[in-house]
């Protein structure tokens, strides 16, 4: 397996206080499969992402990617694993602002390595693919939200990741485009990678292998989720 979650619990705050953003959640998801991540906001699906991506540390519990614990790893550690197998999709973008769209796709490449001018026909090409040729040399304060949204996309998996971690990443898309956005990650998981996708979309089940059900900041039956 490529993921694999145990007893994981994310507590904010203390006492009375304390918020348990995720609670004991356990899961596993082989290579080759995408899950969907399905619950109502407020729910611990974005705070769970997070954890699996290493952004954020874990209360108690133990998440394994490829069959390394991540939580005993240093910050350094954890930077040159996202770089090396994690795509991250942010529901906020979080594109950098004082870059074009082609920089920000670029901008992972060039730090795993790439020269500049192969990191800049790669980036070219998926964002001509994404249908934003004529876009890239904009910054992201000059794109709507879905042609941001569509470069967060690309810039996630311009590096081949192992592993895609999709925060709403079909949320200010169309229905064409998102559907786009979904075969994309679709035809990478069908190449030997996972997925793991948390949205609200209705759209995202039929791509999906398997759909997870959080409420509560715990995982839920089918049949126990409203």
């Amino acid at each position: 397996m490529l993921i694999e979650a145990k007893g994981v619990t994310k507590v904010y705050g203390s006492g009375r206080t304390a918020v348990r953003a995720v609670n004991g959640v356990s899961f596993s998801i082989d290579r080759g499969e995408l899950v969907l991540l399905m619950g109502p906001s407020g729910s611990g699906k974005t705070t769970l992402l997070t954890l699996i991506s290493g952004l954020l540390k874990p209360t108690s519990g133990e998440i394994y990617i490829d069959g390394v614990e991540i939580t005993e790893l240093s910050q350094k550690e954890l930077a040159r694993l996202r770089l090396e197998k994690i795509g991250f999709i942010f529901q906020h973008f979080n594109l950098l602002s004082a870059l074009t769209a082609l920089e920000n796709v670029m901008m992972p490449l060039i730090i795993k390595g790439v020269s500049k001018e192969e990191a800049r026909t790669r980036a070219e090409e998926l964002l001509a693919a994404f249908g934003l040729a004529g876009r890239m040399h904009h910054l992201p304060e000059d794109l709507s939200g879905g042609e941001q949204q569509r470069v967060a996309v690309a810039r996630a998996v311009v590096t081949e990741p192992e592993i895609i971690i999709a925060d709403e990443p079909t949320a200010n898309l169309d229905s064409k485009k998102g559907r786009e956005v979904m075969e994309l990650i679709r035809e990478r998981v069908g190449q030997g990678k996972s997925a793991i996708i948390a949205s609200h979309d209705p759209r995202v089940k039929s791509f999906a292998d398997r759909v997870l059900y959080m409420e509560d900041g715990m995982l839920k039956a089918p049949e126990e989720y409203q």
